[in-house]
């Protein structure tokens, strides 16, 4: 999911205003649904040659700038650390 400047805002504010909270749910995951998971995973590839062909694309571009790269990151850990 992408996460607008907006929704990164909110988030800080929020986090700003919110008493410090953390915990931990436990959830029981059956064992088949954990062997269904297994297998996918052992079949997906270890490389996405498509997602490289898209970053090398984007890259002889010129790429994108540090600071828009910096602020996505820094939204995505704010908005992350709400869940």
């Amino acid at each position: 999911m992408i996460i607008s400047d907006e929704q990164a805002r909110l988030a800080a504010r929020y986090q700003a205003g919110a008493p410090a909270r953390r915990s931990v749910a436990t959830r029981t995951v059956s064992p088949e649904l954990m062997a269904k998971v297994l297998e996918v995973v052992e079949h997906a590839p270890d490389v996405r040659t498509d997602r490289i062909a898209e970053a090398r694309t984007r890259l002889e571009a010129g790429g994108p700038d540090c600071h828009d790269v910096a602020s996505k990151m820094i939204s995505r850990i704010v908005c992350d650390n709400l869940r």
